[in-house]
């Protein structure tokens, strides 16, 4: 449990930013596919599209590493082929928002600015000045006062040109930057598609290395478990084989125990050899008032009698007090 706990705290960072980088990658490519959506359901089915590539591209990767382990080249080179183009349209939808990005705040701002406005008013004046001559022109013309239309035609279209003049000073306006985008935008001038481009493919790169990280650190999480589970096992194993060496041992402890508790102090008979060697002599058990005299402690020859029952060698009287020798 503790090690399991481990382990998805090492993954936790990695899968962190896995999920963040797929969810704009996604978005990106998102509001690539449905610009070019005319309704509702060509919006549902670029949406759709646009999420199984953002998902395609870190499980083909995933997929070529993993063929590529079981040597299985044809299909590994095919994933990665696959990979490619993935990459590629990802690195496309990244750029285009953030260029699009660009040019929508640099408009915003330039159009904001006191000098785009003042500008902008003065064509709108000129282009009103302008139409109101040709109105007058027109009813010159009209009452006969030809000299005079032709005079204010003639203005009108000098003024048309300042305006064009106007307006193209207008287009190429620059304007002060003010936000981080247009700053950096304007710094980079022609390179920045380069920029666009650099941010792209670091966030689509880092999404197949996290991929292929956590897949790693799934194997190795694997192998390690089953090594320890291997371990644990030859541990119950030497367990078991210990307790199958210890166990004739004991007996062997318990056999001299018993034997040291049958022992008798120097001068006393011991038991088992003098009653077997009475029976085997007169065929007749001795009783305890015999071997005591013959210096057998009672304690010797109640063991030994136990030991005669289980050989066989006596059996209990039919009354149940006493021993005799068993019918051969």
């Amino acid at each position: 449990m503790k090690n399991t706990l481990i382990n998805t705290l090492n993954k936790a960072p990695l899968a962190a930013m896995l999920l963040a980088l797929l969810a704009v990658t996604a978005a990106r490519e998102i509001a690539l596919f449905t610009s070019f959506a005319g309704n509702g359901a060509d919006t549902a089915l670029a949406v759709a599209f646009a999420l199984a590539l953002v998902i395609a591209k870190p499980l083909m990767a995933a997929a070529a590493k993993q063929q590529s382990r079981r040597k299985n080249k044809p299909l590994a080179a095919a994933c990665w082929l696959l990979v490619v183009p993935l990459l590629l349209l990802s690195v496309a939808s990244t750029i285009a928002y953030f260029e699009s990005a660009y040019q929508v705040q640099a408009t915003a701002e330039k159009q904001n600015s006191s000098a785009y406005q003042n500008t902008a008013a003065l064509i709108a004046g000129k282009q009103k000045t302008a139409e109101q001559l040709k109105r007058t022109a027109a009813e010159a013309e009209r009452a006969g006062n030809s000299w005079n239309a032709g005079e204010l035609l003639r203005e009108s279209r000098a003024i048309e040109t300042e305006v064009q003049a106007l307006q193209q000073e207008l287009a190429t306006m620059p304007a002060a930057a003010t936000s981080a985008a247009t700053v950096s935008g304007d710094r980079l001038g022609g390179w920045r598609w380069l920029a666009w481009a650099a941010v792209a493919v670091v966030a689509d790169l880092l999404q197949i290395v996290a991929v292929l990280l956590l897949n790693e650190q799934r194997k190795e999480q694997n192998s390690r478990q089953n090594s320890e589970q291997k371990t644990e096992q030859k541990a119950q194993n030497k367990t078991a084989e210990n307790k199958q060496t210890e166990q004739p041992e004991q007996n062997k402890k318990q056999n001299g125990e018993q034997k040291q508790g049958n022992s008798v102090a120097p001068g006393e008979q011991t038991a088992g050899n003098w009653l077997a060697d009475q029976i085997s002599t007169t065929g007749q058990l001795p009783t305890v008032r015999e071997a005591k005299a013959a210096g057998v402690n009672y304690g010797s020859y109640t063991d030994q009698i136990q030991q005669l029952l289980a050989a066989g060698v006596i059996q209990q009287k039919a009354s149940g007090k006493g021993w005799m020798v068993a019918a051969v």
